[in-house]
Order: structure tokens, then sequence, then C-alpha cells
């Protein structure tokens, strides 16, 4: 997973170059991803996640929802992608509402996004609510 810092530093660890967020998390995965199988570690074992909501504003945490598949379909695409999207902070202040069980549907809409950018794993808190959310996203973007 990517992230800079720790639980109590990463927020202020905000700045990408050009601000660019994913030609930053890119370039990070990229180095892990090498590191890792240097390492010995099969390519089966590689799960990628980009960190969402881990030293990223707002901005940057829609500008990985738009723009996932540059690591899903063109950066990585031998690795699946692993997203976790659920109850984050940056949906609570898009939509106002500061307790995290409150954002079920804020949640739903960034699972939606995540598939149809090419999420091959979604972390959520509300397996039950999020199902349906997930089957039909799949059967939208990905069913042939």
């Amino acid at each position: 997973m990517y992230m800079c810092g720790n639980s109590e530093t990463m927020m202020s660890l905000t700045t990408y170059d050009n601000n660019d967020v994913m030609s930053g998390i890119i370039g990070e995965l990229q180095h892990c991803v090498t590191e890792a199988m240097k390492a010995g570690i099969p390519r089966w074992n590689i799960i990628l996640d980009p960190g969402i909501g881990f030293a990223k504003d707002l901005n940057q945490n829609i500008q990985i929802l738009r723009q996932l598949s540059r690591i899903s379909n063109q950066s990585f695409n031998t690795f699946p992608v692993l997203v976790g999207p659920s109850r984050k902070g940056f949906l609570g202040k898009l939509t106002q509402q500061d307790t995290p069980s409150n954002r079920i549907y804020a949640t739903s809409a960034a699972c939606a996004a995540c598939i149809s950018n090419g999420a091959d794993i979604l972390r959520v808190h509300d397996v039950k609510e999020m199902k349906d959310v997930l089957i039909v996203s799949d059967h939208i973007w990905r069913t042939i």
C-alpha cells in the first residue's frame, strides 16, 4: 500500500510533485513491486493499493478515484488492485457526514467509481449493503 509517514504524520505529507498524486503513487508502487520481486515474493502474492485516504487530501483522493485505471490498466496490468474507500474522511467532507457509519451512500459511489476504473478488490465495512452495488457495478463495467 502506498502511504507517506505514519498515522500521526501522514496528513502533513500531502505534497506531491506537480500536485500529481497518481505519478507519485505509481512511482512508489513500481519501486515496491521491484523490491518485492527481488526479495523473492511471487507475483501472485502482490496486490497493489494506492492508499486512498492515507497522506492525501480531498482533491487527491478524488484524483485517485478518477485515475485509478492508470494503475489497474496501464502501469501494472498483471497485478490486482485493492482500494479501501469505505467510510473515509474525504467522503465525510464531501457529504458533510461527520459520523463514518452515515457514509454508506458515499461509500457506494466511491466503490462504483473504483470498479469502473479497474479495481479488483474493495475493502468495505458494510458488506451486506455494498454487495449489490458491487454486483451491479461489476456487470456494468466488467462483464462482457
